[in-house]
């Protein structure tokens, strides 16, 4: 059982800054665990480290990529690797106001059958920047697949997709410093949010066994939507020496789709940021 408690204060503070556009627009992230789950009866799940990574090259044009190797994948098979790269051109950018919290104090307390989560938080008015953008690239997916023997006889082949995306996001941001009266310095909160869709498109769809390759149909097409989360996206010079911010520097990042073999997946992990700026 998990019990969430949240309370908000009203205390006397000042807003000293209100600065999304002072957001991280380069980060480098890491992800020890990062999930695969297919449900394909072909290929497998798997466990991977995953990397990604943000250049913004300016407020319209930025650049992506990411990466994720499998180190223990379920039916004996090698598990998904990939990697993948591309760019984001913003086409609207809005400013509105909306209440944000800042985190106060965060607790948790744990007993036989259940743990307990309490936070207090400022209700803070903050500036929210939403900018719609497109997005496209370049994507590589190699693993494996194997047959049960039933109704196609039993085999293993590699598989490679490689191919093309396309499509939206939209991402949503803010960056505030608040200052507590009597605390002696002003504490950075912020966040970003990005949700995407895509569809892809994979002209090398190659099914490494001619026998497989005649029994399968692999396909050429996908679509993917996915969010991306980022806690605290602010670089040290923002941060106060005698701050830690709330999660540190964990963001998180999900995806479900569908492509050729794989069929149905999700994938997901959360991240340490090692980079931000």
């Amino acid at each position: 059982m998990v019990i969430k408690e949240s309370h908000a204060q009203k205390l006397d503070y000042a807003k000293v800054a209100d600065s999304p556009e002072q957001t991280i627009n380069h980060m480098l992230n890491i992800a020890p665990v990062e999930g695969f789950v297919s449900t394909s009866k072909y290929t497998a799940s798997s466990l991977m480290l995953g990397i990604n990574g943000v250049y913004g090259f300016n407020d319209k044009l930025g650049f992506e990529g990411y990466a994720g190797i499998p180190y223990f994948t379920t039916k004996g098979i090698k598990g998904v690797s990939y990697v993948q790269g591309g760019a984001f051109f913003n086409i609207s950018t809005k400013e509105k106001m909306k209440e944000t919290k800042v985190i106060l104090n965060y607790k948790r307390t744990l007993d036989v059958i259940s743990s307990t989560e309490t936070y207090t938080y400022l209700a803070v008015p903050a500036k929210v920047k939403h900018v719609l953008g497109l997005r496209a690239g370049i994507q590589h997916n190699s693993s494996s697949l194997r047959t049960d023997g039933i109704k196609i006889a039993q085999a293993e082949a590699d598989f490679k997709l490689t191919g093309i995306y396309a499509g939206i996001q939209s991402t949503s941001s803010h960056l505030i410093k608040t200052q507590l009266k009597g605390e002696p310095q002003a504490v950075p909160t912020g966040s970003i949010y990005k949700l995407f869709a895509d569809v892809m498109v994979y002209p090398v769809s190659k099914i490494d066994n001619a026998f497989l390759s005649d029994q399968i149909s692999s396909g050429n097409l996908g679509a993917r939507a996915g969010v991306v989360w980022v806690q605290n996206p602010y670089a040290k010079k923002h941060q106060t020496d005698a701050y830690n911010p709330f999660l540190g520097r964990m963001n998180m990042a999900l995806e479900i789709g569908s492509r050729p073999i794989d069929g149905f997946y999700f994938k997901g992990g959360v991240y340490w940021g090692i980079i931000y700026r």
